[in-house]
């Protein structure tokens, strides 16, 4: 059953829609209490783009099996596919309660989107959490290792007012006045890394617009920068 899931799902993400239609409900002829298969051919809706649909399959899945993990799962999906994060993040919660302690990969899936969620609610400390958990239940997620990797550098950029080069001057001028301070290469944990990079950013938005916004001297921006070392 498995392998002809994933086969159908293949069939899926290459957009051939008819294909895929066809074997699952060819599936669901055989096994109509196959719940995962059910939860596949919602999938095929949600990637064809048919969302009211796939909305109606997965509500009717969750009534009939509350605690069927990849059905919240793959709400979750569909909820942010629609731009619904808050839903989003309590359908991936919600698979996390359901998931056996066993079922690694599924639990990593979760937290991996879970992640995405909260980043979406600019909570981006909690989304590292969220990742970093997605990768010690599976050290082959590598999405979560890349959200990870390019967090420092994207985490906040929508909300970083001034000219994004001088930020991250500061950002790592700060970077390495910490971590000198204390006397280590690298951050410790992803909850440390998340801390310092908010106090970064909360200082960042205290400088006065006229700084971060009018084309001032090197000499000077370093001045200013100096001048608020956040880690003396």
């Amino acid at each position: 059953m498995e392998a002809e899931l994933q086969e159908i799902m293949a069939l899926a993400m290459a957009e051939n829609w008819e294909e895929a239609r066809k074997k699952i409900d060819a599936l669901l002829f055989a096994h109509p209490e196959e719940w995962m298969a059910r939860v596949v051919k919602a999938d095929i809706e949600t990637l064809s783009g048919n969302r009211k649909e796939a909305f109606r399959m997965l509500r009717e899945i969750i009534r009939d099996a509350p605690r069927f993990a990849p059905a919240h799962y793959s709400m979750g999906v569909l909820h942010g596919r629609e731009g619904r994060w808050d839903q989003a993040k309590t359908s991936f919660e919600e698979a996390l309660a359901f998931y056996d302690a066993g079922e690694k990969e599924g639990l990593s899936d979760a937290w991996l989107q879970l992640g995405i969620a909260l980043w979406e609610k600019r909570n981006p400390e909690e989304a590292l959490t969220a990742w970093g958990t997605a990768l010690q239940l599976n050290p082959g997620q590598w999405k979560a290792r890349e959200y990870i990797e390019n967090f420092t550098s994207d985490w906040t950029r929508p909300q970083v007012q001034g000219n994004p080069a001088w930020f991250e001057t500061f950002k790592e001028y700060q970077i390495r006045n910490y971590l000198a301070k204390s006397g280590k290469e690298k951050f410790s944990s992803l909850e440390e890394t998340g801390r310092i990079l908010k106090r970064i950013v909360d200082a960042w938005s205290r400088i006065p617009d006229k700084w971060k916004l009018v084309d001032i001297s090197p000499e000077e921006r370093n001045r200013l920068f100096q001048s608020m070392n956040l880690f003396l």
